[in-house]
């Protein structure tokens, strides 16, 4: 396999990796540890903020990783920049997304409960 695929993939995984553990983390149930969460069973904001830099960083570590286990270790700050900007883009992916399902669920739930008001209402 050529070496440049092996980066590219190791990219790609990275990237994929580092969303779906912040998505993942969004329906961890984090209260089971009743010390890491605040009255309302949110993760405290320290945790939630040491996770996200957490994956980032592991995305980015094996992005690095990719690269000098193809003899690739002399890359520009600029491409190790992006590299970096495109961890972030995906932890925030990971992050956004769940809170637009959960109102997606929520707004779909609401519009059954109307009409089942107006149902109930009209007979």
């Amino acid at each position: 396999m050529n070496k440049s695929n092996v980066v590219l993939q190791m990219q790609l995984m990275a990237y994929t990796i580092t969303f779906l553990i912040n998505y993942a983390g969004h329906w961890f149930p984090w209260d089971t540890f009743q010390f890491l969460v605040d009255d309302r069973g949110m993760l405290h904001r320290v945790l939630a903020y040491t996770h996200g830099v957490a994956t980032i960083l592991m995305g980015y570590v094996l992005i690095m990783n990719g690269y000098a286990n193809a003899g690739q270790c002399d890359i520009s700050v600029w491409l190790a920049v992006r590299h970096l900007v495109a961890c972030v883009v995906a932890a925030g992916l990971g992050t956004v997304i769940p809170y637009g399902v959960d109102r997606a669920k929520a707004r779909g739930h609401i519009e059954k409960d109307n009409q089942s008001y107006e149902q109930a209402i009209t007979s």
